[in-house]
């Protein structure tokens, strides 16, 4: 049973037309079964047709969902995050010392896909916003989905071809990496690992260590990674990450949902006949080398 922050929510949907089961108001009566598994999709508020148990509770949606909470939180339990001010003279002073070579003025805390970003390259560029971040130099970004502890998936945000930028009218933005500025995230051809065989393990260990730093039990979390330093950065932790019909993301959570509930697993092919109007699911060695490498390490 799925309680959603908005009931047209894409990714609530496809999860709740795959297990058959229903979206719940979170004000509404249910009759609840022993057996059920109730999972709080990104709801911030209390949720009391769940009662007390659930997955995701309000309190830990809560502070992922507002980014200057998240960034307190992960800073207090020390996770690696980039240089964060909610002072505007502070992060004035972050480009007068140095520290960073860009600030970015988040003048929407609760906003995704980029929205509400100002980037300044200079103290007199800050305007008035609710939270500012220095730009750590990165060179790969990662998504990584976890699930009570378990990283059940990750995929690396990579640039769209020319031709695919063409076709759909869009302008790359370097700075601003959303998937309207021409960005996705792919499995097939994610850089995991260093030239010299090293996979990037600091990308999982700041990650879980974010989850628990806000609480939740499952999400996505994004991080930046340095390659020279070898360090990752976490950026933003989703409580309800995005999914479409037949996708990779619908895959692992569905079967995470079904370990959990004690459930037999669901396979690609099995999953694949589920939807026959998207394309096949394929397997990804490298992410699966991957994910077992730091499942054993």
């Amino acid at each position: 049973m799925l309680c959603p922050n908005k009931m047209g929510s894409e990714s609530a949907t496809e999860l709740a037309k795959f297990f058959g089961t229903k979206k719940v108001f979170k004000n509404r009566n249910f009759r609840r079964r022993g057996s059920d598994t109730l999972v709080n999709w990104g709801n911030a508020s209390d949720i009391p047709v769940f009662g007390e148990t659930y997955l995701n509770k309000a309190s830990a949606v809560t502070t992922s969902s507002n980014k200057v909470a998240t960034f307190d939180a992960l800073d207090a339990a020390e996770v690696s995050i980039p240089y964060y001010a909610v002072d505007m003279d502070a992060a004035q002073q972050l480009l007068s010392n140095n520290d960073v070579n860009k600030v970015l003025c988040r003048t929407l805390t609760r906003a995704s896909e980029g929205r509400g970003i100002v980037i300044a390259t200079t103290p007199d560029e800050i305007v008035s916003a609710g939270l500012y971040t220095g730009y750590e130099p990165h060179t790969n970004e990662y998504r990584v989905h976890i699930f009570k502890g378990r990283v059940i998936d990750v995929a690396e945000k990579r640039k769209l071809s020319e031709e695919k930028l063409a076709e759909r009218g869009i302008t790359l933005n370097e700075d601003i990496k959303s998937h309207g500025n021409g960005w996705v995230f792919a499995r097939g051809n994610a850089r995991l690992k260093h030239t010299d065989g090293e996979y990037k393990s600091d990308i999982v260990d700041q990650s879980l260590a974010a989850m628990e730093a806000v609480g939740l039990d499952f999400g996505a979390v994004d991080v930046i990674y340095n390659n020279p330093s070898r360090e990752a950065f976490v950026l933003e932790v989703n409580s309800a990450p995005g999914m479409e019909e037949g996708s990779t993301t619908l895959f692992h959570y569905a079967n995470a949902f079904l370990e959990d509930a004690n459930e037999d697993g669901v396979n690609m092919e099995t999953f694949n006949s589920l939807h026959p109007d998207v394309e096949d699911l394929v397997e990804y060695p490298l992410v699966d080398e991957f994910l077992n490498y730091i499942s054993y390490e």
